[in-house]
């Protein structure tokens, strides 16, 4: 059975894409066994119309492929997902596949946001909340995991994501104002929750974490005070997590395997597969 994971807070600059990459593409290795037999394929969504997902893959999107052609109907979903092996480079990934975004998608969401107003007045059902549901569920099955990278503040696609996914994790800068806005974003999908949704707030990822600082010490004590064992192991701030993508679009198992962050962010995998 797929299991769809949302990296999403209404803060931005907390480490979503980059943990959402690293994350999906450590899923996926576990998925290729010794004798390089694939047992199962990885999606990865991005949601975000700054489109970092391919470019830290290092995936060129020339033909300007975008998830919104895809959820518009215009596209086949074949046609919107980008293998994102790279054998040929060194790079080897049989077994993760994403769905780019460009700035198409905010313009998508809000036509569609202006769809949904005439919808409610009309006292129908929004086509946007379930958006995600309704056009990649029938597809999700192909997959054991699907993972979400999401804009701050979720933009128009809240209740969408809330609906689809079933886990969503929370990537937290270990920072005070982080903390404060991490609590906001519980108390949002607490209201989506009672509202219906399926999404629950499971994991909470500490990111950019400097172990030294007194003031990320007490953040991240703050963040274990409030939310107990949702809290995994911090991901410390360290160069290799931004040289990775830069460095010709690798993720930290490609580019830094013995780093301490690759280490964490293997923890992390650990919880939540």
């Amino acid at each position: 059975m797929v299991k769809i994971i949302a990296f999403a807070n209404s803060k931005g600059g907390v480490g979503k894409s980059t943990s959402a990459v690293n994350v999906a593409d450590m899923l996926a290795r576990e998925l290729v066994g010794a004798d390089g037999q694939v047992r199962g394929r990885v999606l990865l969504v991005d949601l975000d119309p700054q489109g970092h997902v391919a470019r830290s893959l290092g995936l060129a999107n020339e033909a300007g492929v975008c998830i919104s052609a895809f959820l518009e109907g215009k596209r086949s979903f074949k046609d919107s997902v980008v293998w994102a092996d790279r054998s040929a480079e060194g790079l080897p990934r049989p077994n993760l596949f994403v769905m780019p975004a460009t700035q198409k998608l905010r313009a998508m969401g809000l036509k569609l946001m202006g769809r949904d107003l005439g919808a409610k007045a009309a006292g129908e059902q929004p086509e946007l909340d379930d958006i995600l549901t309704i056009r990649l569920g029938p597809f999700a099955a192909h997959f054991a995991y699907v993972v979400l990278d999401c804009p701050p503040n979720l933009d128009v696609f809240r209740n969408a994501v809330y609906n689809f996914a079933e886990t969503v994790v929370a990537p937290v800068k270990t920072d005070d104002l982080s903390v404060d806005g991490l609590v906001l974003h519980t108390q949002d999908i607490i209201a989506a929750r009672k509202g219906g949704a399926r999404a629950d707030l499971t994991h909470v990822l500490p990111t950019m974490y400097r172990p030294r600082q007194t003031l990320d010490q007490f953040a991240l004590e703050s963040m274990r005070t409030r939310f107990e064992r949702k809290v995994a192991d911090p991901i410390p701030e360290l160069v290799a997590v931004k040289e990775a993508p830069a460095s010709g679009g690798r993720t930290l198992l490609e580019y830094a395997p013995d780093s301490p962050a690759t280490a964490a962010y293997g923890r992390f995998v650990s919880r939540v597969r």
